[in-house]
């Protein structure tokens, strides 16, 4: 019961966080198809073509991107792959009126969080994708 709880607090935050995603960086012209090199992208199944990644933030301590040109089923399709590499674990789905939130583990704990729908902070029309991957949480050892 506790890492349930523990996997709807991760999604509540990406929820959060999704839909006020603030970028670290700009992405150069990737042609929306692979993600930059790195740990926490490796992870991730290429996008579906015709996207564009249009913020990016990776470093040691996760991944959050927001995806353009992407629609409701290219974001289902997503997040199924995810699974299929490996994002299986402990997983959650919400969809309500137009927007889509999936959160998953992987075997070695990092936890993902997937979520479309309008960009709130910007007021834009156009429906985005947020793509955020967690690190597996370090085991604190116990003091006697």
């Amino acid at each position: 019961m506790r890492k349930r709880s523990k996997l709807l607090v991760v999604i509540g935050i990406a929820i959060i966080l999704c839909f006020s995603f603030v970028a670290c960086g700009k992405a150069e012209d990737n042609k929306g198809v692979k993600w930059p090199e790195g740990e926490n992208s490796d992870l991730l199944p290429n996008l579906p073509e015709g996207s564009k990644i249009t913020q990016i933030s990776q470093s040691k301590d996760g991944l959050g991107a927001t995806v353009k040109n992407i629609s409701m089923d290219d974001c289902k399709d997503f997040a199924k792959r995810c699974k299929e590499k490996g994002f299986n674990e402990k997983v959650q789905t919400i969809e309500n009126e137009g927007e889509y939130t999936f959160g998953a583990y992987n075997k070695k704990g990092n936890a993902l969080a997937v979520c479309y729908g309008r960009n709130l902070e910007d007021n834009e029309k156009d429906k985005e994708m947020s793509v955020m991957i967690f690190p597996p949480e370090k085991e604190t050892s116990k003091t006697k």
